[in-house]
Order: structure tokens, then sequence, then C-alpha cells
């Protein structure tokens, strides 16, 4: 390999990896080998070898005489368990250490690139490439073969020309830049996914709209005060996050897109706060008592507590912005909802000012933002999150499988929680298996979905208490409200085309939890889900049910 490290001006410390051992070669530079200042001789070090360990005086003598000054402090430092790591870095971020020929993916984030060298469009076989978190203002020609191209964490101020010249480009991140345009040059027409979340944007071309098979659109925490109506014509287009722009109305077009399914508007001038319900708890950040974390994002970490004695979990925002939006927005929609089938928010609490606008920085000073939600034992979530290769649709474990009593119940309860929500004008923005969760029956008592349609009536009484039993009743509890928004102030012609795009968003997931359907239960319990999904999936919006028809439909059965 070519030496990885200069000690000082005559010396060089070469590092390699042998037979599981770390190797230190010091030497002469090529510039002159002949000059014994810094290096009197070369010699092989095995650090970790039993030979090492049973005579460390000797070696450690060996070291002293082969390096100058630094060398020796670098020396040192080698004993450190960073030292690997260190050089793992330095390897992966070689170009020269890879197999040009037949390298499928590239990992070169957090090298300290100002620019990428242009070896890398010698690599005919790279498919994926990850160049984020350099500081990297264009890029040189790319490998054809090109799929996917992650460059999130860069200086860029506009889409680079280079990227245009990719023929099979399906996915592509420019998020936390300092993108202000996205270039003369178009965007590959292979496109799928596109991430501009944080930047600087203003406008977008009418060129978008040439994109005709992209299904994911980020553009969340942007300037935008309006959208091209090109982007009508992205006829597949699934998933669509707009939240914290400056868009003063929403486009009749955008709302009349024909498999948009999932979409995100909070934190726009035409989009009002979601208000909060009465009973919430007015929470001090002195009254909880935070214990383990029990799970940790790159926006929040949630942690077991305690309120006034009571167990709570407690989720805690690292910062304003999350990719969905603003994460006040969440909180807002969080504590607006009251039903069995939603996670439950007790409160709130939020000090200080964050800033809401712009790349996803940290708070200003003070800033603190936290929800206080209900305490959920045994529950897990229904499946995970997209892949790569999926964009829009959920995955789940090869094992994942339900009985058809299971699915009923599940499906009943989410199609109860999400009626309570549009008559609420809420929208939920990112309904998914992976935001619901869920437990058996049998943990929850026989609940079945919770309330109303899940064959069981809901108390007819206000205190608190009687709503956190039949809370403890569910089966299955929608949560994650991050992409949520209230349309309550939006014009009433528009009102109903959200509770049509979320329908669509249920039906999917009603046809996902079919296809994994253990074979327990008869056809005819499975007969209700069955309609309710290929209803709820109409190829035209206006002709899919709203969440009370469709939770009449799952009450049929059972």
């Amino acid at each position: 390999r070519e030496p990885s490290t200069a000690l000082c001006p005559r010396t060089v410390l070469t590092l390699c990896l042998a037979d599981g051992r770390l190797l230190v070669k010091v030497s002469g530079t090529r510039r002159d080998r002949n000059d014994r200042a810094c290096a009197s001789r070369s010699s092989r070090m095995h650090m970790g070898s039993e030979d090492y360990r049973r005579r460390p005086a000797r070696r450690e003598t060996s070291a002293a005489k082969l390096a100058c000054g630094g060398g020796v402090a670098l020396f040192a430092l080698l004993h450190l368990s960073g030292a690997l790591c260190a050089l793992g870095t330095e390897d992966r971020c070689l170009l020269s250490s890879y197999d040009a020929v037949s390298t499928t993916e590239l990992d070169l984030k957090h090298c300290g690139y100002s620019e990428l060298p242009v070896a890398v469009a010698g690599f005919p076989a790279l498919v994926k490439l990850d160049v984020s978190h350099n500081a990297l203002r264009t890029l040189p020609s790319l490998p054809l073969s090109l799929e996917t191209l992650f460059a999130l964490g860069n200086h860029f101020e506009a889409i680079p020309p280079a990227v245009a010249a990719l023929p099979r480009l399906r996915m592509l991140s420019f998020k936390s830049c300092r993108l202000r345009s996205l270039g003369e040059a178009p965007l590959p027409p292979s496109l799928q996914w596109l991430i501009l979340t944080d930047n600087r944007l203003t406008a977008l071309p009418e060129s978008l709209g040439t994109l005709v098979r992209m299904r994911k659109l980020m553009l969340a925490n942007n300037r935008l005060e309006s959208l091209p109506a090109s982007i009508g014509a992205m006829r597949e287009l699934e998933l669509l996050r707009l939240a914290n722009n400056r868009l003063p109305s929403l486009p009749p077009w955008l709302l009349e897109m024909p498999k948009l399914t999932w979409l995100a508007v909070a934190g726009n001038p035409c989009v009002a706060p979601a208000p909060a319900r009465a009973s919430l708890e007015q929470v001090r950040f002195e009254d909880l008592d935070l214990g383990a974390t029990l799970g940790e994002g790159t926006s929040s970490v949630v942690r077991r507590a305690r309120l006034h004695g009571a167990p709570v979990a407690v989720k805690l925002y690292k910062a304003p912005l999350s990719s969905d939006g603003r994460n006040v927005d969440e909180v807002r929609a969080s504590c607006a909802v009251d039903h069995p089938n939603v996670l439950r928010w007790l409160g709130f609490l939020e000090e200080g000012h964050g800033e809401h606008e712009g790349a996803s920085g940290g708070g200003g000073s003070g800033w603190r933002l936290l929800g206080v939600l209900e305490w959920a034992p045994g529950f897990s979530s229904l499946g995970k999150p997209p892949s790569m290769s999926s964009i829009t649709r959920d995955t789940y474990p090869p094992e994942a499988r339900w009985s058809g009593p299971q699915l009923l119940a599940i499906a009943r309860g989410i199609a109860l929680a999400l009626e309570h929500l549009h008559a609420s004008s809420l929208s939920h923005g990112d309904l998914y298996a992976h935001n619901i969760l869920w437990r058996d029956d049998a943990a929850a008592g026989g609940g079945g979905g919770g309330g109303g349609g899940g064959g069981r009536k809901r108390p007819h009484r206000a205190s608190l208490r009687a709503a956190a039993e039949e809370s403890a009743a569910a089966t299955a509890k929608l949560s994650d409200f991050g992409a949520a928004f209230y349309y309550g102030g939006l014009p009433a012609e528009q009102r109903p085309a959200f509770e049509r795009m979320e329908a669509r968003a249920f039906g999917l997931l009603l046809e996902e939890l079919l296809e994994r359907h253990d074979g327990a239960g008869s056809d005819a319990l499975l007969a209700p889900l069955r309609e309710a999904a290929a209803a709820a999936t109409r190829a035209r919006p206006e002709e899919r049910p709203g969440f009370s028809a469709l939770a009449r439909m799952l009450a049929g059965s059972g």
C-alpha cells in the first residue's frame, strides 16, 4: 500500500493488516532514502502477538530507535483501541485500496474530501456511492452504472451536472446541503426516490415533472413558495414531504394525483397548527423522574420515566427539525388526539425557542422540547420501514405471521383511530405498519380493536382513569405523528381529499397484512378485510370510502 502517515520530513509510517496482526513499518521517504536523520533503519513490529507481549521492553526500545520525535508519540497512540479504527478509515477513503473492476459499493462518507478523486469514474460495476458528510461543492464524472447516490451534508449549492449523465440512477440524496437550485441540467428520468430535505430551495424547475417514475419526493425544510404544475405529471408519486416551507396554498392538481398516499404539509402558512385537546397535563421538567433509554432515532430519544409516581414514556427531541418537518408540529398533532387506538400523549413541554427554519441544527440556548406518553408495555412494531428496494412499502421479518382474528382486531382498531383523526380534520400522513404498535389479543384481555366497532363499547365517562382502562385493552395503537397535519383551516372543497389519500395507505396496509396471514381463521372472517382493501385502493381517489365506511365494513364479521 501507499505510505499512510508522514511523521516528519524524512520519515514515513506505513500501516497494514496481515494474518490478524497490525504491522508497522518506519522508513525513509521516497524523496531521500539515504537520509538517516529521521529513521536509522527499517523494521517490522508485530503488535498484539504473543511474542510482543513476552518481550515488551526490547520491542519498545526498537520503536524508539526507529522513529523520530513525533513518530514516538504516534507509535504510543497505536496501543490505543482507536488505532485500528483510524487505519480502517484511512483505507476506506483511499480509492487505490479497492478493486476498481469488481467493486459495487463505495463508502466515502466522512473522508474529508473537498474534491472527489476523478478515479471514481474508473469503477465500471459501481452501483452505490456514498460521499456524505464531506466538503464537496461539485462532482467529477461518475460511473454510468450508478443506481444510488448519497451526497448529504456537503457544500453543494446546485446539483452538479455529472448527476444528469447517470441513466440508471434510482435514488438520489442531497439532504442537508446548501442547495439554492437543482442546477441547469435535468435530473435523470430513471429517478424514483429524491431527497432534497434541509436546503435553501425557494423554487423548483418545471423540468422536475419529467421524472415520471418518481415515487418518493422529500422536500421538507426548504423555502418553497410555490410548486411547479408539472409535478402533477408524476402519476406514480406516492409519498411527498412538503412540511416547513412557505406555501401560501395547496394547488388543486396536487390533491388529484391518483397514487399520492403519504403527504406532509405542516408548518406552511396555509396550514394552521392542530388545536390541543382539553385534557392535557401541565408538564414540568422537575416533575419527571427519567429512567433507562428505550430507543433512539435520528431526531429523538425515548426514555422510561415516572410522572407524579406513575410510569410513562418521555420523548426528548434532539433538535427542532426532523426529516418530516418541525418537531413541534408532531407534538401539537399528537396532543390533539385522544383515542384508545392511538398511543396517548399526556402532555408536552417546550422551553426556549428553536430554530424552525433551515438545515437541521440544534435549538437555541435553553431550548427543550419533549412529550410525555402513556406507558404501553407488551406492544411492539407491526412492521419495519421501507427498504432501498421497496421504496414506499414496509418490510417485515420472514417469520411475521398473523391469524385471521388478529388481523381483524388490528384492522378494526386502526380504522377506528383514523375515523377519529379525520373527524377532527387531522391526517396522520405516515400510515405504515412500522408506525403501528400491536400485541396479541390475549395479552390485551380480549379487547379487540379497543373501541366502537372493536367488540367493546367505549365507557361514557370523562375521567382519565376510564380512558386509560380502555386504552390498555386495545390490540393496536397508531403512533408517530411526525408527518401529521391539521387541515381544518384549508378550503372546504379540499378537505375530503386528505381522507381519501389516507384510505389508500390503509388499503395497502391491509394487503400487506393479508399476504402474511398464517392460515388460521375462516375465509368468511377475512372477507371484510379483502373488501375494505379493495375499496380503499381504488384508482380514482373520489371513489374510495372514508374511514367511517371502512370501519363499518370491518365490523361486519367476528
